[in-house]
């Protein structure tokens, strides 16, 4: 056992705790096995923002759970340990890679909060119309573009977080949930129509604005030049953040576009010129209000090599705005292994971390940012430092 792990543990324990967080800790799979023994007494345990890919089989063991975080892990198929946990009433698996759930949900009949936001769906997942305890339940950002009539089984629903999916129509069997006190339904697809006006007008329900607004929305589509999944991301968690866009229609498109020059550029010369090139070539192949590209490099000052990231924006009227973000010191391993023996990043980085496609992955340098720092969180931050000239009036 991991000696950080049981020093948590432990302490948990002589504070007589009965809850247990062991978020941002790094834990694996094999982590996770060999502390399942000592942690069977805990009824709440945080395991969110770890390394975990699925659950081990004596997980089904921890019997006194009540509440369960998995946020932010890897797992990419939804644990049948968990249908174990019967006397679960929480339980947050937000941001995870799973497309379905499995039908030993059944089992779960205490549960009362579920949290499936950011996973890949894509169909509502009907083993939930058993969970007749249901109370809040979050399917945000999960792709579905339907809400089934059997939604009426959830009887004491009272709120349901369905916003940023593919939704075009509300079933009026949602009117029969007599305790339903609150819908968010931002970021759909959903028309005006009679229907949805009828919702509007019970007094009960809150649309966050949403249907008031919905006439009136602004849609703006914006094209960026990859489909790797963290650079989407990114963009995807800026223009959240980003009031400039707020209450509009947001349509992101990702692109795959040539940009005449290395794979993997290193100076911020090169990282200019690739910027420049895709952004443009991103204009030739689709219509959009705005084009971007991102990307990381490494520069020598003072005999060391720091990491920056840049981001390339060019609009439909070819106004353009390029931004760095703020530098990052690269450890001298990787020093070595880029500059002395010309190797690039990425497979350097993935050899380092044991982790397979590391430039795919969003969370990439956390290693030596003790999850204070993300590649992720640099891209928002130049994402959020070019978009103010296009919109402040001191830049007009």
């Amino acid at each position: 056992m991991r000696k950080d792990l049981q020093e948590k543990i432990l302490e948990a324990k002589s504070k007589n705790l009965k809850s247990l967080d062991l978020s941002i800790l790094w834990v694996t799979d094999k982590d996770l096995e060999d502390i399942v023994d000592e942690i069977q007494d805990f009824e709440e345990i945080n395991l969110s923002w770890n390394m975990i890919k699925k659950l081990p089989k004596n997980f089904r063991n921890l019997k006194n759970l009540r509440k369960l975080s998995l946020a932010t892990n890897y797992i990419k198929i939804f644990p049948e340990e968990i249908w174990y946990l019967e006397n679960l009433v929480f339980l947050d698996i937000r941001n995870n890679l799973f497309e379905k759930l499995n039908t030993n949900i059944v089992n779960l009949q205490n549960l009362t909060h579920l949290y499936l936001k950011w996973n890949n769906l894509k169909i509502f997942p009907k083993e939930i119309f058993e969970l007749k305890n249901l109370e809040v339940l979050w399917l945000v950002k999960t792709w579905i573009s339907e809400i089934p009539k059997d939604i009426e089984k959830l009887q004491n629903l009272k709120s349901l977080w369905i916003w940023k999916n593919k939704i075009k129509k509300i079933p009026k069997e949602l009117m029969n949930l007599k305790k339903l006190e609150n819908i968010t339904l931002d970021e759909n697809l959903l028309p005006i129509d009679k229907e949805i006006l009828s919702f509007e007008k019970n007094p009960k329900i809150i649309f966050d604005n949403y249907l008031k607004n919905l006439k009136n929305i602004e849609k703006i589509k914006i094209a960026i030049w990859t489909q790797n999944p963290a650079k989407v991301g990114a963009i995807e968690e800026a223009i959240e953040k980003c009031v400039y866009f707020e209450g509009k229609d947001i349509e992101i498109i990702p692109l795959k576009v040539e940009s005449w020059i290395s794979d993997m550029p290193i100076t911020i010369e090169e990282n200019m010129t690739w910027a420049e090139n895709r952004a443009k070539n991103c204009k030739k192949v689709i219509e959009a209000d705005f084009y971007i590209w991102m990307e990381g490099g490494t520069n020598i000052f003072w005999e060391k090599a720091y990491l920056f990231w840049v981001v390339y924006i060019l609009n439909k009227n070819w106004k353009w705005h390029f931004w760095f973000s703020n530098m990052m010191e690269v450890p001298e391993f990787f020093r070595q292994k880029i500059y002395d023996e010309n190797l690039e990043l990425w497979p350097v980085l993935s050899e380092a971390t044991r982790e397979e496609n590391a430039s795919k992955k969003w969370w990439a340098f956390w290693h030596w940012s003790d999850w204070m720092l993300t590649r992720k969180d640099q891209f928002v931050l130049a994402f959020l430092s070019w978009i103010v000239p296009f919109f402040n009036k001191y830049y007009k």
